[in-house]
């Protein structure tokens, strides 16, 4: 005894005899093949689906979360890092400064000034980027992160150089 459902009528039929190829429908008489390799029925539990793709979404989007914080953690030890060399520089300058007008002259300044400005100057541009970045939206953030690192990795073929 088999079951099967009509495709035109769709009526629920019970036929006999397992190795039968086709059959007929006793409420339209439209003939039914029964191969089974031939149809196949497909269920699809869509709220389910919906549900998964929710979860892969949701996990896909905390990764990304994640790894922005991981950034965005490195780039404030970086800053306190520069922050404390400017800091250092500042106190090198001042000390310059006082050794200038003291035993040396005028000699030193000149060049622990400059140094301290480009110092400044670098850290200013490397702030200002970076708050730029932190005021993205992620996905955005992510592409100006990608087009950053191709323009370097560009820069790198371009400017190859070796420790030899």
């Amino acid at each position: 005894m088999r079951a099967c459902i009509c495709p035109s009528c769709r009526a629920s039929l019970s036929i006999k005899g397992d190795n039968r190829d086709f059959a007929f429908c006793e409420y339209c008489g439209t003939k039914i093949m029964l191969d089974d390799y031939r149809s196949t029925r497909h269920i699809v539990d869509e709220a389910r689906l919906r549900r998964v793709e929710a979860e892969q979404e949701k996990a896909r989007f905390e990764a990304l979360q994640s790894q922005r914080r991981e950034i965005l953690e490195q780039w404030d030890l970086e800053q306190e890092q520069d922050e404390a060399k400017i800091a250092k520089a500042k106190d090198n300058l001042d000390t310059c400064l006082l050794f200038c007008l003291l035993v040396i002259g005028i000699y030193a300044l000149p060049y622990y000034l400059i140094k301290y400005n480009c110092m400044k100057i670098e850290y200013e541009k490397k702030k200002k980027h970076r708050d730029y970045l932190r005021a993205l939206p992620l996905d955005l953030f992510f592409q100006q992160l990608e087009m950053e690192w191709r323009s370097h990795k560009k820069e790198d073929e371009i400017n190859p150089f070796s420790f030899l």
